[in-house]
């Protein structure tokens, strides 16, 4: 399984403080390329209005 964490600067309307949210989203499927990840990762960028944005593609596998 893959996870994604999307790390954004938010800039507070009221205050004007800008402060880091993360999102993690989890249970991605194996076969997912980055491309789509991408592609889902800007999508989620632009609906919560961030900028400064950085993306971690996080694997995981059984030993």
């Amino acid at each position: 399984m893959i996870k994604l964490v999307i790390k954004t600067d938010v800039a507070d309307k009221l205050t004007g403080e800008t402060k880091v949210f993360p999102k993690t989203i989890s249970n991605i499927a194996d076969a997912a390329t980055n491309e789509n990840l991408n592609l889902f990762a800007t999508a989620f960028i632009k609906l919560i209005d961030g900028t400064k944005n950085k993306v971690e593609k996080i694997t995981t596998e059984e030993i």
